[in-house]
């Protein structure tokens, strides 16, 4: 359980770090380790999970922010809003499931 606390934690520091990413290399950097955390929280859960289907979203809406993918008219600010929004329903689903 404490796992999944501390990389959700790291999930929302990375997201916080969006904003202040320069150049590519911090964009690359930020992108590779939110989507690394993504993969491992989700190696356990089914294809058709809950979890996965926020963690898809969290992962197009790094990407979108972070410039490597369309912005599906959304600002890549409120991106992260709705990063934020799924990461907290993630963590809920999470954290009910391990209980």
């Amino acid at each position: 359980m404490s796992y999944i606390k501390a990389r959700i934690t790291a999930l929302r520091e990375l997201y916080e770090g969006v904003n202040d990413a320069e150049t590519i290399f911090d964009r690359a950097a930020l992108y590779s380790a939110i989507r690394f955390l993504i993969d491992d929280l989700c190696k356990d859960e089914g294809p058709d999970s809950y979890v996965r289907e926020k963690a898809m979203k969290l992962t197009l809406h790094a990407a979108a922010a972070l410039g490597f993918d369309q912005e599906y008219g959304v600002l890549p600010a409120r991106h992260l809003v709705h990063a934020a929004i799924e990461l907290n329903s993630m963590e809920s689903a999470l954290t009910r499931d391990s209980n």
